[in-house]
């Protein structure tokens, strides 16, 4: 068994290694056992770096499909569920969305351009929110990730919302 010193930058230098090669072969619970990390703190540290990434890829406020393929293969190699993915994305899209708006009301108003910019990163949220690409698979299917567990043990009330609701709690900021 390896030490525990490090493990965070080997986790990270082992998934951009697996997302580099698809050949490459990546087990998230394997890497668990190898480091003997405790499963909630891997499982945090996971969903922390499935959430940095993704709000580097709302930098632009745009996730084009690459974005989105190298999100879903990261969600995979980290062993997220969907539903986490989803609560992931939501929580980390709502944050983009309200650093966004306080950069925006610096100077005390939002310009037609900043709307324009808040109103695009909505829609780019809410595409991603009801981006589910089997809707009856992954509603049926059971979280059988190392996740699961840690993820139910804080209950996030994170859900699918719609662009109306989306634009209904950005405007209640």
């Amino acid at each position: 068994m390896a030490t525990k010193t490090g493990w965070k930058t080997e986790l990270r230098q082992r998934v951009i290694a697996a997302l580099g090669d698809r050949n490459h072969k990546f087990q998230f619970t394997e890497f668990i056992e190898e480091f003997g990390v405790e499963p909630d703190t891997a499982a945090a540290v996971a969903e922390a770096l499935y959430s940095r990434t993704y709000v580097q890829c709302l930098a632009d406020q745009v996730i084009s499909s690459h974005e989105n393929k190298r999100l879903r293969r990261l969600a995979k190699l980290l062993d997220l569920s969907d539903k986490r993915v989803t609560e992931l994305a939501d929580l980390a899209g709502k944050e983009a969305y309200q650093a966004q708006h306080a950069k925006a009301m610096l100077d005390g108003t939002i310009s037609d351009a900043e709307r324009a910019q808040l109103q695009q990163l909505l829609g780019t949220i809410a595409d991603q929110a009801g981006d589910d690409p089997d809707p009856q698979e992954s509603d049926h299917r059971e979280d059988k990730s190392s996740h699961g567990k840690a993820a139910a043990g804080r209950g996030s009330g994170a859900s699918k919302v719609s662009r109306a609701e989306l634009v209904n709690q950005a405007l209640t900021l």
